[in-house]
Parts: C-alpha cells; structure tokens; sequence
C-alpha cells in the first residue's frame, strides 16, 4: 500500500513543551479510517484521540526544535493520502471540511489556523524547483506503480526515490544552515537511504550541518542511529547506555559487570520475535542469573498490548518499552535482532553475522557450568 502523509511539523523551540493541536473533521469521515502519529523529534506515536461532536484536541510534548503529527486517510484499498502543514505556534487548529469527489482524499479540503501549508511554503518551494526533473520523474514512477504492482515497478519507484532524495542532499548542502531543510533530512531521507547508504548519510551529516544542529536533541539521536548501523558488530566494544525499564527501574550497562547481556529487540506485532521467545525463556531456564542478563527492547507503541504479551509469554527478564535510544544505539535494525556482550563489554554475537545454533554454543561454552 502506497501512503502520502500529511505531515504538520509543530515548532517549539524548548524542549519538553507541549504543542497543542485542536482538530475538527466532517461527519463523512470515518475516524476508524483516519490515522494519526506523532514525532516528537524521536519518539514514534500512534494516537488514538477520542472525537466528541467530530473534535479532538491533541497535547503532545516536544522534545526537538520541530515535532510531526502525521493524519493519513484512505482513497482507495491501495492509497492513503494528506497533505503537509507547518505549525508556528504552540496552539493550531485544522479543521478538515467535507469533499464530494470521490477521487479525492476526504482531508483533501481543509481551514487552518496558525499553520502554513509546507507544499506552497516558500522553503518546499525552492527545493522542489531544484529537484523539479527528479520530483516529476518519481511522481511518474509512483503513479506506474499504483497501477501495476510488482516487483519490476517497486525496485524502480525505489530508485527514483534515491535519484530525488540525493538531488535534495545536494540543494541542502548549499543551504544548511536552514533547520527546515537539516529537518527534512533527518526526518525523510535519513529512513529512507539508512538500509543502502548508510556510510554516505553518516559523512554528509557530520560534514553538512553546523555544530548547533548536530547537538540538538534530534541531531543526537541520528548520529547514533548512524552510527549503531555502521560501527555495532562482532569483536566491537558495546555502547554504554543507561535507562530506564518499562516499569521505571533505572538499567545501566555499567552494572552488570561480570555478567553476559542477551539484548533482544523484538515486537507483539512481529511473529518470527514471538517464535524466539521460548528459546530465551530456555536461555533464562539454564543459565545462573548472576551469571547472564536479558533485556529485551520493545518497537512497540502499544503500550496495552507490550504489557499483555509479558504476562502472556511469562517473559520474566528485564523488558524496555518505546526507547529511540536503545533503538538508535544499535542501528534500529529490522527485528527480531540479537546481541550478546560479554562480561567485558564486547559483543561476542550478533543474529545478524551468525545464527541460533552458534549463540547456543557461545552461551554452553561461556556458561555451561
């Protein structure tokens, strides 16, 4: 399914302030339909407001300079469409009317309040008309693809997609001192380009953007993404990381000094990690605790159904919920993921260099008495 977000980037220029978004929609519109996330600079968030009279109001903190709010809603079984606003102030209102062409997306026809529509702002503006050859060429191929769905189409809307977002790169380089655009980089064309490019994204971010940019809050968080990608593997030094659990105990790696950690990314909604995790209960079964650690981190938003799946699996180990930063660390790959450090530090096994049967081995040779 082909998704255009609509996307409404939120400024507040002080971390951990609220942006207030009062939205109104038409009685045409299914709420059952509508979806609505929410970045606050890291963090991912599905909402799920409630609408009284077909209105809600969306309070959500911020932890970056700009934060998301994401409204898709379906045209066809196919496409889901929106479209993009920029909020200047911490209180905004969209309210979306109702639309009678039925080829149209039903938020299709809009009023805002203290928003700027980014498709006709000036910044949007300048770049597309930089990209405009790329722009037109992966609209073309998006619009193919719809159409006629396979493999063939895919692989080529991909690299359009590529062609465009380095086209982008390229007009960013010579702006980058503008948030907008250092933004739109780490927002867009960091996870789309992360899987085939991740060298390339790492030098041009620490190469492009200014220092004050590179040590925000967002800045952070993508250089450590980047990094986890690039520099976590086999033989490597584990990151050090302190946080929190999903109950709010505080976990530090530097505690578990003379112990083995088994980290296990993993989600409810993913079944290959829910197959794996008889085999970490059998790790937990055979192994001293005093000896080994697990801790598994969570991709899921669904915090109701994070804590039904603990009791469910009787996943008595160390668990974090919805953490950029655990994620971040080391390369927000795709899950199940496994790591095993050592009681030095080191990481001794990674899912993604070798397979069960050997990590078994590893734990029976380490800690088999």
């Amino acid at each position: 399914m082909k998704y255009i977000f609509l996307i409404l980037l939120v400024t507040n220029f002080q971390f951990q302030l609220k942006a207030q978004i009062d939205i109104t929609i038409n009685s045409t519109i299914d709420t059952s339909k509508l979806k609505i996330f929410f970045i606050d600079g890291a963090i991912f968030n599905n909402l799920s407001p409630e609408f009284l009279n077909n209105k809600t109001r969306i309070q959500n903190r911020i932890k970056s300079k700009y934060a998301r709010i994401i409204f898709t809603y379906p045209i066809n079984e196919n496409t889901s469409s929106g479209f993009c606003f920029l909020v200047k102030q911490k209180k905004s209102k969209i309210e979306f009317a109702v639309i009678n062409d039925s080829n149209k997306s039903k938020l299709s026809n809009f009023k805002i309040l203290n928003l700027v529509d980014t498709k006709n702002g000036l910044e949007y503006k300048k770049i597309d008309a930089y990209c405009k050859k790329e722009l037109t060429f992966f609209n073309a191929i998006s619009a193919i693809n719809l159409t006629e769905q396979n493999d063939s189409n895919q692989l080529r809307q991909i690299q359009a997609y590529y062609k465009l977002a380095f086209k982008q790169m390229e007009y960013i380089k010579t702006n980058n001192d503008n948030y907008f655009y250092f933004e739109r980089f780490i927002q867009e064309i960091v996870p789309s380009l992360r899987e085939d490019y991740t060298a390339e994204l790492y030098e041009y971010f620490n190469t492009t953007f200014p220092k004050e940019f590179k040590e925000s809050y967002e800045g952070k968080c993508t250089n450590s993404l980047l990094e986890g990608k690039l520099f976590i593997k086999v033989v490597a030094q584990a990151p050090s990381f302190t946080t929190k659990d999903y109950l709010g105990k505080s976990v530090d790696i530097k505690n578990f000094n003379g112990k083995f950690i088994l980290l296990s990314y993993w989600a409810t909604w993913c079944s290959p990690c829910i197959k794996e995790i008889p085999k970490l209960k059998e790790f937990k079964k055979n192994y001293d605790i005093s000896k080994l650690e697990i801790i598994s981190i969570s991709k899921d938003l669904d915090s109701v159904k994070f804590n039904n799946a603990i009791k469910k699996y009787d996943m008595n180990w160390t668990h974090i919920f919805n953490k950029p930063e655990m994620l971040n660390l080391f390369g927000n790959k795709p899950i199940p993921s496994l790591y095993l450090i050592d009681k030095n530090g080191k990481i001794i096994f990674s899912s993604w260099e070798k397979n069960m049967e050997e990590l078994e081995t590893i734990l029976k040779k380490e800690l088999g008495n």
